[in-house]
């Protein structure tokens, strides 16, 4: 948060099944030595680094943040898109990673 409050700027990406184990270095449920983007393969497109192995993502740019309950509610403008060939989304649901039916 620090430094997407700093620059104003974040990327998002979105993760496949593959891209479990990065999903709990972030979440800090699996040990991430150096920090969560020491391990990996990152491309730095401008507004963050991005997984260099996943597909696409959004560049945005920070409008405002304000608590809301125990979180906080960003509200954001998407500026870019990068596409990449479809694949399927990594889903938690109820603790669990789930892979959506074809």
């Amino acid at each position: 948060w620090a430094a997407v409050s700093a620059s104003g700027r974040f990327a998002v990406a979105p993760l496949t099944p593959a891209d479990r184990q990065l999903a709990d270095q972030f979440a800090g449920l699996f040990p991430a030595p150096g920090g969560p983007f020491a391990s990996g393969t990152w491309t730095d497109n401008g507004y963050g680094p991005v997984p260099a192995t996943g597909g696409g993502w959004v560049g945005c740019r920070l409008d405002g943040a304000r608590e809301y309950g125990w979180a906080l509610l960003v509200e954001a403008t998407i500026e870019t898109v990068e596409l990449a060939d479809p694949a399927p989304p990594l889903v938690h649901h109820r603790g669990r990673y789930r892979e959506l039916a074809g």
